[in-house]
């Protein structure tokens, strides 16, 4: 247990923690604030988040929850018009949330096997989705692919308010240091007493040596960070 992380020491390393840490019971609504309010305060006016990617550390962190949650908060409460893209190949969570038909998705629309209106599905007023798509795409597409060169996510920032990404792993998916370098903002999700230090420390360098702006940490299930409800949702 020594190697594994308890408290905001390692996070705050990486940029500050973005979610409470605090030992006290946050409503989701006051949560999902919280998070706005310190990534608001750390934005740059002359370069806005318009893409931000959401990544763990490891699996099993609690990223879909959070992505989830974030985006129905924006889009809900802030009348924001919110992208979530489903770009977990391993998991599948955000898509089984928003129960999206198969069909093309993000790795298509990347590669340009398929247009926005062809994978991108309408769940709400102000919330959008865009599920996954075949992995093979993407592998093919983002491994060969310049991050300077992202007319796609470019034309999202354009269409949306806010595009979140529902990313892979860190230690599982080649693609998200590709994918990291092309969103305006990375943020890693890093698990209470589960996620190890050199880990975490490991994922932090190689996000910043594939060339993402790392603008934060979250430290999540730390006493209910987000509350037991949202978790069931996932698990």
């Amino acid at each position: 247990m020594e190697n594994k992380i308890k408290s905001s020491s390692l996070i705050k390393k990486i940029g500050g923690l973005l979610f409470s840490e605090n030992d006290v019971y946050f409503s989701p609504e006051d949560a999902y604030q919280l998070l706005v309010n310190q990534l608001f305060a750390r934005t740059n006016p002359k370069s806005p988040l318009r893409t931000l990617l959401f990544t763990g550390a490891t699996q099993q962190t609690g990223v879909t929850t959070i992505t989830m949650g974030f985006a129905r908060f924006l889009s809900q409460r802030l009348n924001q018009k919110t992208l979530v893209i489903d770009a977990n190949y391993y998991n599948h969570g955000m898509s089984l949330l928003f129960q999206s038909r198969s069909g093309p998705g993000f790795s298509e629309l990347l590669c340009g096997q398929a247009n926005l209106e062809e994978v991108m599905h309408k769940t709400d007023d102000n919330l959008f989705l865009i599920p996954a798509g075949k992995r093979q795409f993407l592998s093919k597409t983002l491994l060969s692919f310049n991050p300077t060169d992202h007319e796609v996510l470019k034309m999202l920032a354009s269409e949306f308010d806010i595009t979140v990404i529902d990313g892979a792993p860190v230690s599982k998916s080649p693609e998200i240091y590709t994918l990291s370098a092309m969103v305006n903002g990375t943020i890693l999700i890093a698990e209470a007493e589960k996620t190890r230090r050199e880990v975490l420390r490991a994922s932090k360098e190689q996000l910043e040596f594939a060339g993402a702006n790392l603008i934060g940490g979250i430290l999540n299930r730390r006493r209910f960070n987000i509350p037991a409800w949202a978790y069931s949702r996932i698990s």
